[in-house]
């Protein structure tokens, strides 16, 4: 299987990722290239190269989705 350049986007607020996240993080980073999104950072360079999007809870705002769209994912 090809490994994928994945970024996870963690949900904002630390009490809703924690029962989903760590399970995300172990399932695709053992078996693709994973990366987590840091809000505190410019969306643009995180985004280049980054075949897929994990974002459980759908907490992505439409600017970063547009981000993610002119980055090619």
């Amino acid at each position: 299987m090809r490994r994928l350049k994945v970024m996870y986007v963690p949900h904002p607020v630390a009490e809703i990722t924690k029962p989903w996240g760590e399970d995300v993080i172990a399932a695709v980073g053992e078996r693709h290239d994973l990366r987590l999104f840091d809000r505190g950072q410019e969306a643009k360079p995180q985004l280049e190269g980054i075949e897929a999007i994990v974002d459980v809870g759908g907490n992505m705002q439409a600017d970063l989705i547009d981000v993610a769209a002119a980055a090619g994912v």
